[in-house]
């Protein structure tokens, strides 16, 4: 991986642990390619790495995004979109009733806001 331009070498280094972090939480999820995954601030450093390798592994993704950020979300690979903030949970089962798929069956990939619990 390159780094991106303009960007301090130690600063730069650390797109590296984001993508490792990333990798690590959906590992934990243990979910089969086919399964669903929620990503919780996807515009972000681990959030991108996330949809890009779940959608590698097979996933189908859910991620929020705000309306500066959509496009860049999509970008990345996101098979479904719904809105940043407080009502993620709710947005995420009206696409998926049951939740989505991981070892407890509402597992979500997130950069420390909470989990998806229906």
């Amino acid at each position: 991986m390159r780094a991106p331009r303009g960007v301090a070498p130690t600063a730069a280094s650390t797109l590296l642990m984001n993508g490792v972090t990333a990798r690590q939480a959906l590992e934990l999820l243990e979910v089969p390619p086919g399964a669903t995954v929620a990503v919780i601030g996807e515009a972000g450093a681990v959030g991108g790495f996330a949809v890009q390798l779940a959608k590698a592994a097979g996933l189908t993704v859910i991620a929020d995004a705000s309306e500066r950020d959509r496009d860049l979300v999509a970008a990345l690979g996101a098979d479904h979109l719904v809105p940043r903030g407080d009502g993620f949970t709710d947005a995420v089962l009206g696409l998926r009733p049951d939740g989505v798929d991981g070892p407890d069956r509402h597992g979500a990939v997130h950069g420390g806001r909470g989990h998806l619990r229906p």
